[in-house]
């Protein structure tokens, strides 16, 4: 998990849609956990004490919500690193 980006999502979430959609524009691997369809992932979700989703680890970073500058930054370091 420490090089992978991870968003937890949640069933018919539109923010979670388009932070899905930035990084599959930006071509990068990352994983969905969602957790509303997944008990193992809401759990860890709920470790991590955060408010809703969506909600971007990547790393120290994690971006709250649609933060399309914040989530391009993590795209960036991620690229720098498996390029």
């Amino acid at each position: 998990m420490d090089n992978e980006i991870i968003v937890y999502t949640s069933s018919g979430c539109a923010y979670c849609e388009k932070v899905l959609q930035i990084l599959r524009d930006s071509k990068v691997d990352f994983q969905e956990r969602n957790i509303s369809t997944n008990e193992a992932y809401f759990k860890e979700w709920k470790k991590k004490e955060v408010p809703g989703t969506p909600a971007t680890f990547y790393k120290d970073d994690v971006v709250l919500g649609v933060e399309k500058l914040k989530l391009l930054d993590i795209v960036n370091k991620y690229q720098q690193i498996n390029s």
